[in-house]
């Protein structure tokens, strides 16, 4: 019988090589699956098997492929095992790209208020963030608070996420901060 629990697993091994073997290793992107869900009994093959996941890149032209990559690494293991699969391809965000001349400011602000020591500026991650929304349409600056409290690192997104609180007034003082030099700028 046509098994989808191991169409699914090829699925998986197949998107992983877009970052690895499709990508140019010099264009950051990385391609997550986050859930696999099928069967209900360790002996029985389940009818259907789900996957979601993310696709995240910098670069216009690799976000542009994204859907077509999917497409073919999706269907064919599936078509390959005897199985038809069926893609929802979601383009939710685009990069978040600060407006250098705010990120400017931003950095002048908090590396005043803060200490050149805690100021950190060649960060650069693949978050998939909403903000990408708001910089489209008006100039700003995403930035991080550091907020890990002593010791043991717990990293976001993990059961064991902490928060030390004070990150949050650090973060409103930078924040107002910065908006009213932004305001004086512009």
């Amino acid at each position: 019988t046509a098994d989808p629990i191991v169409a699914a697993a090829r699925i998986v091994e197949a998107l992983q090589t877009i970052i690895s073997r499709e990508i140019s290793p010099l264009e950051p992107a990385v391609v997550t699956v986050g859930t696999i869900r099928g069967g209900e009994a360790f002996n029985v093959i389940p009818q259907k098997v789900r996957l979601t996941g993310t696709a995240r890149w910098f670069s216009d032209p690799v976000g542009a492929s994204m859907p077509g990559r999917f497409e073919r690494l999706v269907t064919h293991p599936a078509a390959a095992a005897g199985l038809t699969a069926r893609l929802v391809y979601k383009h939710v965000n685009r990069p978040v790209v600060n407006d250098p001349r705010i990120a400017e400011i931003v950095i002048e602000t908090a590396t005043r208020l803060l200490g050149e020591k805690n100021v950190h500026t060649d960060t650069r991650t693949l978050g998939g963030e909403d903000m990408s929304v708001y910089l489209a349409q008006v100039p700003g600056c995403f930035f991080f608070v550091g907020s890990a409290p002593e010791g043991k690192h717990r990293p976001h997104h993990s059961p064991s996420f902490a928060i030390d609180e004070r990150a949050l007034a650090i973060g409103t003082v930078v924040l107002e901060a910065a908006a009213r030099e932004v305001s004086k700028a512009l």
